[in-house]
């Protein structure tokens, strides 16, 4: 049974989390690490899982077309995340610069 930890990063379905799972790997000529996501929609019969929470999730049979994983357990629970959009509009405004006037012809 394949066991994989990842951040829950969506929970908008009924009893399902879409979890994100990043992992290294070594670029095949430069050797640089980099980092790579993968997203694993899993079954949680209670819906316990959280937006940003650490869970343990295990592969298993196939509940629909896209679920194959089940949680297994919360492994650390830290609250709400912010999505994308909410970090872009806590970000301080660009400063309104006056700019140069046109040149006249």
């Amino acid at each position: 049974m394949k066991v994989l930890i990842g951040r829950v990063i969506s929970i908008k379905m009924a009893k399902t989390a879409t979890v994100e799972v990043e992992r290294l790997v070594a670029h095949p000529i430069y050797k640089k690490r980099m980092k790579k996501t993968r997203n694993f929609h899993i079954h949680d019969e209670e819906s316990k899982a959280k937006l940003g929470d650490i869970v343990k999730f295990a592969a298993g049979r196939p509940i629909s077309k896209l679920k194959r994983w089940h949680l297994v357990s919360i492994e650390a629970s830290t609250g709400v995340i912010k999505t994308k959009a909410d970090k872009e509009k806590s970000l301080p405004s660009k400063v309104k610069t006056k700019s140069k006037p046109k040149k006249r012809k």
